[in-house]
């Protein structure tokens, strides 16, 4: 798991193990030192990378409540520039892009800062959001200033990113108010993301928790499975998002 490790996770009861946490700055944390201290994240300003499978994937952690220019996009650059030629390298950071809850701001900075950068590179392809309360996924979208744009973006099919998340685990839900003609899905549900990456394509899933009671336990043979009584979010473009590399 690269350079980080983590000395915080959750003890599944009944076999011992821990799932490691890859973690981001959000507005509720009042300063970097939260994160310094609680994940021993390799960096005091809370932004980072981690790389998983040899030259799989790079993680890219991204702090969205800092300054988006500067010594943080010098590092985006380096970090997306020193691992161009991995498979994949998947962005996350706290406040999305383009909100889809109405009354939340537009986040204007990362566009101008973070998003040229996401797509000079061809292996860019999945953008991770959060904050709104809310959940959204987009079709494949590029940057565009074309009369037919939305909001600074507009859909492409062979060479844009997907942008999904907006999550919420437990806190009130908001209602997805503020859909774009690019927008696939979006909904106010309590989810989270489940992601397979492998070097063809990535598999992105959302997933209603609330009856984790009843969905079935999985081991490490059947791990890549889909287990019995999940409940898979997919309300109008089905509950699976394949997304290859980029044109």
């Amino acid at each position: 798991m690269g350079r980080l490790v983590h000395r915080l996770g959750k003890y599944n009861r009944k076999d011992g193990r821990i799932t490691p946490m890859v973690v981001t700055r959000g507005n509720h944390e009042h300063s970097n030192k939260v994160l310094v201290n609680l994940f021993d994240v390799p960096s005091k300003k809370v932004y980072y990378n981690t790389t998983f499978g040899g030259d799989l994937l790079n993680l890219v952690s991204l702090n969205s409540e800092i300054h988006k220019n500067g010594l943080q996009k010098l590092f985006l650059r380096n970090t997306l520039e020193q691992h161009k030629n991995f498979v994949w390298q998947i962005m996350q950071y706290h406040r999305p892009i383009r909100p889809h809850v109405s009354f939340k701001k537009e986040m204007e900075t990362q566009y101008k800062h973070f998003v040229p950068l996401f797509e000079k590179y061809k292996n860019v392809s999945l953008c991770l959001e959060n904050d709104s309360h809310t959940c959204k996924v987009t079709w494949p979208i590029l940057s565009s200033k074309d009369t037919d744009a939305e909001e600074g973006f507009k859909r492409d099919d062979e060479r844009g990113i997907v942008y999904g998340g907006e999550g919420c685990w437990g806190a009130p839900l908001r209602a997805a108010d503020d859909k774009k003609s690019w927008t696939r899905d979006a909904e106010g549900i309590n989810q989270f993301n489940w992601i397979f990456v492998s070097k063809s394509k990535i598999e992105f899933r959302t997933v209603k928790y609330e009856n984790e009671a009843v969905v079935e336990s999985l081991t490490e043979k059947t791990r890549f499975q889909i287990p019995k009584n999940i409940d898979l979010w997919g309300p109008t473009n089905g509950t699976l998002v394949e997304i290859f590399h980029r044109k």
